[in-house]
């Protein structure tokens, strides 16, 4: 049978407490997230384990996931190493980064506009709604640079996108918005002079071209009737001269527009030469001081007066008158062309009496010029007496029975005899009296009159 030996020394046992689980707080961004533990008694290191891939051992209590985007679950396991004789105590979380800010982008300065209204570039802008700020954005797309200036120049007609991307607290915000650029109408213009300074035929075509096809026409001038308003390409006739004002608009608003002047030929001129005044019973010469008118370029000159054509032909370039009444003596000078210029002359009829006595016949009764006789141009004029002495003083004619030169056809004159003889061929003297008009003061003309045989 054994023996049993009982040792007095007593034995110690040390029970020590079971290592608490780490209690894990996150405090997310949006694109990061900060750990954070307290610290478990009995362990000086701990383990960070980040969707299944360990971080080295630290005896730090806190840890940060950098580089997350918005809104990204992470599973997250920390271990705290026992310095004790228990085991390791464990414990796993999910944490979520943030989600981003609802921030809106709206482009400006991208209004739809004309080309020909445009600069060649304009500096786009973007305002921001929600956010905090702080962050950056560029631009893309065709014919804009990165900082935002649009090349008009370059893009030319159409509609043409851009982006701008904005980063903010690690999200990014994008917005994608066009630049209309509408094609502007152009308009082509013909305009045509006038064929004569007074003709009012010029005319003016136009059409357009370009833009949206829809469009309104417009003529306007500072003259009657103006503005006119057209919907399609057309020609505008019987245009008087002045300055016309071209426009067309489409629907698209754009618009071009174009002045042009509608002129006429200078007008020549010319001028009627002549005597102011002509005596009645005499004649005065008219001609023409052709000034500025071309002489190759005239087709036909007219005369006339108030009562009849004078002259009408290419060689009518002077006349003789010999006008009885005051008179206006008008020319129509006609060019090629069928332009006509014209100019008048008036001219006083200016009566004075004129009295015309022979003072040489030949009594020989062959029918020509056998008689003295007395003529004037003044109808009204009545002669008192007719007397002739030879160049003793005899009186060898005495008339005294009154009558008018102008149209007594009963009164012959003298035919050179005395008492039924021939007088001598030699030089006679005579006195005759009348009066211009009846009332007037009788007067009395002297002379001599030679009877050659």
């Amino acid at each position: 049978m054994g023996t049993c030996v009982i040792s007095s020394d007593p034995y110690i046992i040390t029970v020590e407490p079971e290592l608490l689980d780490p209690v894990i707080s996150c405090d997310p961004t949006t694109t990061s997230i900060d750990l954070s533990w307290d610290a478990v008694d009995c362990a000086s290191m701990y383990i960070v384990t980040i969707g299944g891939v360990a971080e080295p051992a630290q005896s730090g209590t806190t840890f940060s996931i950098e580089d997350l985007e918005p809104e990204t679950s992470v599973d997250i396991t920390v271990e705290a190493i026992s310095d004790c004789s228990c085991e390791n105590s464990m414990v796993s979380d999910v944490c979520m980064t943030l989600p981003c800010t609802p921030i809106i982008l709206d482009i400006t300065n991208n209004t739809p506009d004309c080309i020909t209204n445009l600069p060649t570039s304009i500096q786009l802008d973007v305002i921001f709604s929600g956010g905090v700020g702080g962050g950056a954005g560029s631009w893309s797309g065709d014919f804009i640079s990165s900082d935002g200036i649009f090349d008009y120049e370059s893009s030319g007609v159409g509609s043409h996108d851009v982006t701008y991307s904005y980063e903010e607290s690690g999200c990014t915000y994008e917005v994608t918005e066009p630049v209309i650029v509408f094609d502007s109408p152009v308009l082509t213009i013909d305009a045509v002079n006038l064929t004569c300074f007074d003709s009012n035929d010029g005319s003016i075509s136009y059409a357009a071209i370009g833009g949206d096809g829809v469009y309104n026409i417009t003529i306007d001038a500072s003259l009657p009737d103006f503005p006119k308003s057209y919907m399609t390409d057309g020609t505008e006739i019987n245009l008087a001269p002045g300055t016309y004002t071209i426009s067309v608009t489409d629907g698209n608003l754009c618009m071009d527009e174009q002045v042009v002047t509608v002129s006429a030929p200078v007008q020549p001129s010319f001028t009627v030469i002549g005597p102011p005044s002509i005596v009645v019973g005499t004649f005065g010469d008219l001609a023409l001081n052709l000034g500025t008118v071309n002489v190759d370029n005239i087709t036909n000159i007219t005369w006339y007066s108030e009562t009849e054509t004078l002259c009408d032909g290419l060689d009518c370039f002077g006349l003789t008158v010999s006008p009885s009444v005051n008179s206006l003596y008008c020319v129509d000078i006609t060019l090629e062309g069928g332009c006509a210029v014209n100019n008048c002359l008036a001219v006083t009829s200016e009566f004075i009496t004129l009295v015309n006595v022979s003072n040489v016949f030949s009594p020989n009764g062959d029918g020509s010029n056998d008689n003295m006789v007395i003529q004037t141009n003044n109808p009204d004029m009545v002669a008192s007496y007719l007397r002739v002495f030879d160049r003793w003083g005899n009186m060898v004619f005495n008339l005294e029975t009154p009558w008018q030169p102008f149209d007594d056809m009963n009164y012959p004159g003298w035919n050179g005899t005395y008492n039924g003889q021939e007088l001598n061929p030699g030089v006679y003297v005579y006195v005759f009296e009348f009066i211009e008009e009846p009332g007037a003061t009788p007067e009395v003309r002297v002379g001599d009159v030679t009877i050659i045989k």
